[in-house]
């Protein structure tokens, strides 16, 4: 669908150019932290980490670019 290619980006690229530019950027995780397949309580847990460092590293963002995690209950 060619009307849609000027919506298209490489997420990795724009994030971590904006982290370049100092602007803030906010990742958000799926499900929650308990949820976690590495600290939840199996079976009650998803396919898959998610922990902020999970998060960072699936959107392509170093651990050393990122300033403040935030956890909402």
């Amino acid at each position: 669908m060619p009307e849609l290619k000027p919506f298209l980006a490489d997420a990795v690229t724009e994030i971590n150019d904006g982290i370049d530019l100092g602007k803030k950027v906010l990742l958000e995780g799926t499900q929650g932290f308990m949820l976690s397949l590495y600290f939840g309580t199996y079976p009650y847990v998803t396919g898959r980490d998610t922990g902020a460092a999970a998060i960072a590293s699936e959107a392509g963002v170093g651990p050393t670019r990122i300033d403040d995690v935030i956890i909402v209950y």
